[in-house]
């Protein structure tokens, strides 16, 4: 990012922050900043309609909005815009809800310096950089999903199954290789950042009991619903399941195997739970 221009928008209203923030921008030597500064909501996003910023620095006590309000306003009108939150001293908590809202950062005010809005600024962009990769990725291997969907026809619940089972396996021992997991916890808890990773679900829980053999699994956000228009009247996760009761397989060392969707999001139901048996239990 060196001799790279950064375009900065300052959303601050109260002079003395505004003071601080361009003595950090001053201080920040290694990076090149161009600050322009509003102290409104509405004039933020007016500007951000007609110009291109990197980064947007918003307070969130604003004359024309307060709180959380303001971050969510300007994430409505300009989702792709890279916002880091300015909060006082005794508004971390404010600040970390923020965050979990769509904010990549987060600065405190009377702590900045040049080396604080350094790394503020980089992440952030990094992280907004990221994320449109990741939404850009998961948007073509949906249309892959759909194209395969259509070419199989009657036949993709079998074909897909099929398939879902092969790919857990080879998932098993992608995730050992990559993250050597210590224990079975360490396995469930790199699998489940690897399957969000791949865009494939959320896993929200994955409990096997031995005596006797069960095993259930509970998903959100499976990429299988997304695929079908209007509700189903069958569970859809065939590529899913198949490939949880190949996970569970390999994990367990239990022979034939079968997988159940008990439920489905396509059907309307809160999240997809696959039930993992014996063939014969």
């Amino acid at each position: 990012m060196a001799g790279q221009r950064i375009r900065i928008l300052l959303v601050e209203d109260n002079p003395g922050d505004t003071r601080l923030v361009r003595e950090a921008v001053r201080e920040a030597g290694s990076v090149l900043y161009e600050l322009s500064n509003v102290d409104r909501l509405e004039e933020a996003l007016s500007r951000l309609r007609t110009e291109r910023f990197d980064v947007v620095l918003l307070d969130l006590g604003l004359p024309d909005s307060q709180g959380l309000d303001t971050l969510l306003r300007a994430r409505k009108e300009q989702p792709g815009v890279t916002i880091v939150v300015l909060t006082g001293l005794d508004d971390e908590s404010i600040a970390i809800k923020a965050l979990q809202s769509g904010a990549q950062d987060y600065l405190v005010k009377g702590q900045i310096d040049g080396r604080l809005l350094v790394r503020a600024t980089r992440y952030a962009i990094e992280r907004t950089r990221r994320e449109r990769a990741d939404a850009l990725r998961k948007s073509q291997s949906q249309q892959m999903w759909k194209s395969l969907y259509k070419i199989l026809g009657p036949g993709s619940s079998a074909v897909l199954y099929r398939a879902g089972t092969e790919a857990g396996l080879n998932t098993f021992d992608f995730v050992h290789e990559h993250w050597n997991p210590k224990d079975e916890q360490g396995f469930l808890e790199a699998l489940q950042e690897h399957l969000s990773y791949a865009g494939l679900c959320i896993t929200r829980e994955f409990r096997i009991d031995r005596e006797p053999f069960r095993a259930t699994v509970q998903v959100e956000h499976s990429f299988e619903p997304g695929l079908h228009e209007g509700p189903a009247d069958q569970p859809v996760c065939h590529f899913l399941r198949g490939l949880i009761c190949g996970i569970v397989g390999r994990l367990s060392e239990e022979p034939d195997l079968v997988c159940d969707e008990t439920a489905c999001e396509a059907r309307g139901d809160a999240a997809c739970v696959f039930s993992i048996h014996g063939m014969f239990a």
